[in-house]
Formats: structure tokens, C-alpha cells, sequence
């Protein structure tokens, strides 16, 4: 099935500040949350070195997340998709994160993943180094079974299949969400977040500024 199967939940376009009802922040205990800054999303001002947010909506198994990322994150900072999101903002924190990172050059980016248990975030099958060309393009997140697939394009387009890890230990439906690391002036941006159960609606063809038709409880 082709990634994404699921339409955009959230396109930002609306005042600047809070992501609205349909988010709830944090994802991890003592982050600060993600905030509109035209139309788009970064961290918070605060002086937490993460924010984080999760569509509140729905928990899904098997599970996707996107997003445009039309500014790449500064030089050792990271944008972040979770799924399987439990207990979120509290010490139970159980779930998997996908962190992307500029490493030193604007054309590497290093893709990890984590699992969470308790809070604690650990390495899942080391990391994997990804050569960009354009300055803006899309991440995505897939959780099919115990297998989590990593997707990009470079600026729109086809989606490629950056890699593959394995983990087994939570399979529960959970939340989806979004994140970014750094200080007050970072320069990463996401927007047009999407995702849900995989294939369980009709097919998504992303393109930058797509605003879906029907973007439910977004406030």
C-alpha cells in the first residue's frame, strides 16, 4: 500500500499561538508544547530544550504520521513523529518516536528511532543518514505490526523509503503527534500533519499547501 493512506489532520492555517483543542501537549513530562507561528508550527519560546504535542482525537495500532517540514531543523537540532503514544505526559510513557536531525551539513539529515518505556527513551537499530537536495521536503512514520518504516520526499512528490526497524514490545493502539528540540530561536517548521490507521480511508497525494477538505475538531 502506498504511504501515506490517510489525509492531512491539521494545515495550521489559523492564528498564531496554541495548536488548538484537538492537540494536547506534552508528549513527555516537562517539555514545553508546540506552538503556530504563520501557519505553520515550531517549538515553543520556552526554555525546555523539546516540545511536543499529540493529535487527541483517536489512538490508532496500526498507525502513520506525516508532516511537511519546510524548514529543516538547525545544526544538531531534530523535529520528531510518535505513534503508539500512551500515558503521554506522564511517567508511565510508553511508545515510538522518529527523530530527525541535521548533522553539521545541510545535506545530511540522521534519521533514529526510539522506543519509550516509562519516559525513557532507547536507541532502536542504530542510525541511518540521509542525503538531501532541496531545503524543504516531508517525513513520515508508519507502525504495521512490529515493523516501523521511516518515508521522506525531497520537496514534495513520491515518497522514499528511507529504512526499516523491528520492535515488538507495544502494539496497542496509541496517539500520533509531533515535536521539535532546540531553543527559543530554532528554525525548524512542520506543517500539514496527517495520519490515522493505515488504509483506512481513502488515499492522500501530498502536496504543500493542501488544506483536506474535512479537517475534523481543529479549533
Amino acid at each position: 500500500m502506498a504511504f501515506p493512506s490517510q489525509p492531512v489532520l491539521d494545515a495550521f492555517n489559523r492564528a498564531d499561538g496554541g495548536l488548538g483543542a484537538s492537540w494536547t501537549s506534552p508528549v513527555v513530562s516537562g517539555e514545553e508544547i508546540m506552538e503556530i507561528l504563520s501557519n505553520q508550527v515550531k517549538k515553543d519560546t520556552g526554555n525546555a530544550p523539546r516540545g511536543s504535542d499529540y493529535w487527541n482525537g483517536s489512538t490508532h495500532s496500526e498507525a502513520e504520521a506525516y508532516a511537511d517540514l519546510p524548514t529543516l531543523p538547525s545544526v544538531n537540532a531534530y523535529v520528531t513523529l510518535t505513534a503508539r503514544i500512551v500515558n503521554p505526559g506522564g511517567a508511565s510513557l510508553d511508545g515510538y518516536e522518529v527523530r530527525i536531525t541535521d548533522r553539521t551539513d545541510a545535506a545530511r539529515m540522521r534519521w533514529s528511532f526510539y522506543r519509550i518505556d516509562d519516559g525513557v527513551f532507547t536507541l532502536v537499530g542504530g542510525n541511518t543518514d540521509d542525503i538531501l537536495t532541496p531545503s524543504s521536503y516531508q517525513i513520515g512514520l508508519e507502525a504495521s505490526g512490529s515493523t516501523f518504516t521511516f518515508y521522506r520526499t525531497n520537496g514534495g512528490g513520491a515518497w522514499t523509503n528511507i529504512g526499516t526497524r523491528s520492535d515488538a514490545t507495544y502494539s496497542a493502539a496509541g496517539y500520533i503527534g509531533l515535536g521539535a528540540s532546540g531553543g527559543a530561536a530554532e528554525a525548524a517548521r512542520l506543517d500539514n500533519f496527517g495520519g490515522g490507521t493505515i488504509g483506512a480511508g481513502a488515499a492522500y497525494q501530498p502536496r504543500y499547501g493542501y488544506v483536506h477538505h474535512n479537517n475534523p475538531g481543529i479549533a
